[in-house]
């Protein structure tokens, strides 16, 4: 990918957040009514905390499965600017879908029931990232042994 600006990587990162927040909307909406998960797992005899226990860690294997092709946008971005546009990229999104539950003054009495959906929120693309970026490598090339290898030559 060309090399951009600094300030339109960062409205590319912001820009990606908002619409991998609605891309992820409406595929949960999709899978909420179409999958068989949920009725296997209740059929298993799994209730409360063990429900959660099973669904939670292949929702969050989900969402960093959908999140796949905005960090893909993100690793070939500067790979020395990642954490700014990750900011980018998750925090206004994240700003916009939970301001009325940070508003909320009932966040104190419910905020166990609405934190797991918050890092699921907060580090999905995240790690997407993590996983792309250690797949394909830093995006910049290891010069440490240059010098070396000439005086070696020389």
């Amino acid at each position: 990918m060309k090399p951009c600006s600094l300030a339109i990587c960062v409205l590319i990162s912001f820009a990606l957040g908002i619409a991998q927040t609605y891309l992820l909307m409406v595929v949960w909406g999709y899978l909420a009514v179409n999958s068989p998960l949920l009725e296997w797992v209740l059929g298993m005899g799994l209730r409360g905390a063990s429900l959660r226990a099973v669904v939670y860690p292949i929702d969050f294997f989900t969402n960093v499965v959908l999140s796949l092709p905005a960090a893909f946008v993100i690793v070939r971005l500067r790979p020395a600017k990642r954490l700014l546009f990750l900011v980018a990229a998750v925090v206004p999104s994240f700003i916009w879908l939970n301001l009325h539950v940070l508003r909320s003054s009932e966040l104190a009495q419910f905020w166990p029931s609405v934190m797991f959906g918050w890092v699921q929120q907060l580090f999905a693309l995240p790690a997407a990232v993590f996983i792309l970026s250690f797949i394909f490598g830093s995006g910049t090339p290891n010069n440490a042994l240059q010098a070396t290898c000439e005086d070696a030559r020389a």
